[in-house]
C-alpha cells in the first residue's frame, strides 16, 4: 500500500478536480488528509489499487509522490498508538505521515510512513 503526496495549486476546486479523476480511474481511496500551511497544498491520499490511483494523477497532469505504508493493527484502546510511536523514537524513525485507516470490531488500522522503513519494521517486530 502506498501514500501519494500529490501538489495542488491554491484555489477553490482543485480537491474536486482530483477526486474526480480518481472517480474516473474508478479508484477507491481508503484515507486522505490535507496539508495547507505551505505555499503549495499538498493532499495525501492512500487507496486499495496502487496502479489505479497512479493512473488518475498521470492522466491528470498533477506533481506526486509515491511513499511506501507501514500498515499497524491495534486494539481500540487508550495508550495502543502511544506505544507504537514510542517503539519508533527509540528506533530513531521520524514518522512522516499517519492515517486512520479502518476499524473492525475492536481493532483501529493505521497506516504510517517513515523515513527508515527498514528500522521501523524492526523495531515494530513487522
Amino acid at each position: 500500500m502506498k501514500e501519494f503526496r500529490i501538489k495542488l495549486l491554491d484555489r477553490p476546486g482543485e480537491l474536486n478536480r482530483v477526486t474526480n479523476s480518481l472517480a474516473s480511474k474508478e479508484a477507491n481511496i481508503k484515507a486522505l488528509a490535507a496539508v495547507v500551511s505551505t505555499p503549495q497544498p499538498v493532499i495525501g491520499v492512500v487507496g486499495e489499487e496502487d496502479t489505479k490511483i497512479r493512473d488518475a494523477l498521470d492522466t491528470g497532469g498533477y506533481e506526486f509522490e509515491e511513499h511506501e505504508v507501514i500498515l499497524v493493527s491495534l486494539p481500540d484502546q487508550p495508550g495502543e498508538l502511544s506505544r507504537v510511536t514510542q517503539k519508533l523514537a527509540d528506533a530513531l524513525v521520524n514518522v512522516e505521515s499517519i492515517y486512520h485507516i479502518s476499524k473492525v470490531g475492536m481493532e483501529v488500522q493505521f497506516g504510517l510512513t517513515v523515513d527508515n522503513m527498514q528500522k521501523a519494521r524492526h523495531a515494530l517486530g513487522l
